[in-house]
């Protein structure tokens, strides 16, 4: 409960910082990027305590740890990377425009050589991409 509530203090702190001082913005980024960065650092260690990751290589625990990052980040996007509007906006009219086009574009009209056309591997890069 103590942390939860510092949490809502620091929070409250942070938004008041930065309502009273639109230029306090560049000390209050640095601040939230710590306890992100904080939050995912306590994440790893969590998953190396956890019995059910004890049998995992450092390898697949940097994957799981690197997973995270992306759900959090994918979740935090429209806090940590606050737009305009009318950049908000663009960003809709361009996303809009990729998925038109994103059927049509293919290895074979990439001109991929067919030896680099692994199915496998295009998977591993949609699904890397997919937002959460």
């Amino acid at each position: 409960m103590e942390n939860a509530n510092t949490s809502l203090g620091l929070r409250v702190f942070l938004e008041r910082m930065r309502k009273r001082n639109p230029s306090a913005a560049d000390f209050v980024k640095p601040i939230k990027s710590a306890l992100v960065q904080e939050f995912l650092a306590n994440m790893e260690m969590a998953f190396k305590a956890q019995p059910l990751w004890a049998g995992c290589s450092e390898e697949q625990l940097e994957s799981a740890g690197e997973v995270l990052e992306k759900y959090v980040m994918t979740k935090l996007l429209s806090r940590v990377f606050a737009s305009v509007p009318d950049d908000v906006e663009v960003d809709k009219q361009l996303s809009e425009k990729i998925s038109v086009i994103q059927p049509f574009i293919r290895p074979e009209k990439l001109d991929i050589k067919l030896t680099f056309q692994n199915e496998i591997s295009w998977l591993d890069c949609r699904c890397t991409a997919l937002p959460f």
